[in-house]
């Protein structure tokens, strides 16, 4: 069983006095169904953010990490205008904090509008956060420009780490988006794939 939620956005089909929309499926299913299918005007403002990520010059990313091999972390994500207006300074900003306390905000703005129905990829490279102590670290992004979004739980994530004494894990993959690890065994659902002293 596939419960897959699909958004399109489709700008171009706005002020059209006639549209009529078709669904194709292929596939080598037993069957399938297509439900709660919904068509609504698009909000005025609504900027989300995807893909939100941090990564090291080696563009691995760690879930836990030793101090003496920590680097600088940059930061990224997708920003997409899901509403139906043309945004200026949309941007997102990331606020770090270490075992609950506040040590980083940065951000960064797209250098122009950001149409409907479009997305840009963004980075905060310069200053880059290092962290420096043991402990765990969270995090959290956060699109601004834009008070009057319609959607503000779209525009938010977060995601951890632990810097430790000795003990790294590395996730299975390089360019992990959606977490950082969450510090446990691959049996218990996490994604830290080893876990290994240094």
């Amino acid at each position: 069983t596939r419960d897959n939620k699909v958004e399109l956005l489709l700008p171009q089909l706005a002020n059209l006095p006639n549209v009529r929309m078709q669904i194709l499926w292929w596939g080598n299913y037993y069957f399938w169904m297509l439900d709660d299918v919904v068509l609504e005007e698009a909000p005025p403002v609504d900027l989300a953010l995807f893909q939100p990520r941090s990564f090291a010059p080696n563009q691995v990313q760690y879930g836990i990490m030793p101090l003496h091999q920590e680097q600088a972390f940059s930061f990224s994500a997708v920003l997409s205008n899901q509403g139906s207006t043309s945004l200026n300074n949309a941007g997102f900003s990331v606020n770090v904090l270490h075992n609950g306390s506040n040590v980083w905000t940065e951000g960064a703005a797209l250098p122009g509008p950001l149409a409907p129905a479009t997305s840009q990829y963004l980075d905060i490279t310069s200053p880059t956060f290092q962290g420096g102590q043991t402990g765990t670290y969270n995090a959290q992004f956060a699109v601004f420009g834009n008070p009057n979004d319609a959607n503000p739980a779209n525009g938010q994530a977060n995601m951890s780490w632990q810097v430790s004494d000795t003990v790294y894990a590395v996730d299975r993959a390089s360019g992990v988006y959606s977490t950082l690890g969450t510090n446990g065994w691959p049996q218990f659902g996490s994604q830290d794939g080893m876990r290994l002293g240094s």
